[in-house]
């Protein structure tokens, strides 16, 4: 009798520990479905959460190829802004060379101003020209626009003409200023000049 105790009471025991370690596999087998797996997909990896349902995960999946593909597109469309940019600059800084290289000066001017004197100044970016001479111990200056403004089609029978001014200063600051236009006629000689405004001009320190 007590060997049959003996037998039954091992056979328990081991019935208990297979149906311990049969526990511990569904544990672990269940655990691993619950708490998430690593997966891949295209262009990279992604980890599932504990308790996240197949709709979630492709919702996430989708969340990240969207991302993916607008971070792209940012790209592209930064690399294609400085992409034309740089050929616009190349374009404009081949026509300033070029027109440069064609520059010519024109030989009346040119002639002009060595027969009388004349001192040409003029700035670059701007269409303000002006001439500079001394007279009989006074500056004469003149000043006119080489881009005169257009005023629409000229009616049939007026001439174009050009405004300009004329200054005459002694040695203190002081002198006149005359307020000018002139315009020409392609049939006839020589030009019409006009003087519209006189102004007389008062240094302030010999005031």
């Amino acid at each position: 009798m007590p060997a049959a105790a003996t037998a039954a009471a091992a056979a328990a025991r081991a019935a208990a520990r297979a149906a311990a370690s049969s526990s511990s596999i569904c544990s672990s087998s269940s655990s691993s479905r619950i708490f998430g797996f690593r997966g891949v997909v295209s262009g990279g990896s992604y980890f599932l959460n504990k308790g996240v349902s197949p709709l979630q995960q492709q919702l996430q999946q989708q969340q990240q190829q969207q991302q993916q593909q607008l971070q792209q597109q940012q790209q592209q469309r930064a690399f294609s802004t400085a992409a034309a940019f740089d050929s616009l600059s190349a374009i404009i800084q081949k026509e300033i060379a070029h027109e440069k290289s064609q520059y010519e000066e024109d030989k009346q001017i040119a002639e002009f101003l060595s027969k009388n004197s004349w001192k040409l100044q003029e700035k670059d970016n701007d269409v303000l020209v002006t001439l500079t001479k001394e007279v009989d111990g006074r500056k004469v200056t003149v000043e006119f626009s080489c881009m005169q403004p257009s005023g629409g089609e000229e009616e049939e029978g007026l001439q174009e003409t050009a405004d300009f001014t004329v200054s005459i200063e002694n040695a203190q600051g002081s002198g006149l200023l005359f307020y000018c236009s002139t315009s020409s006629d392609e049939d006839t000689p020589g030009s019409a000049f006009c003087i519209g405004q006189v102004a007389y001009t008062l240094n302030a320190c010999t005031a």
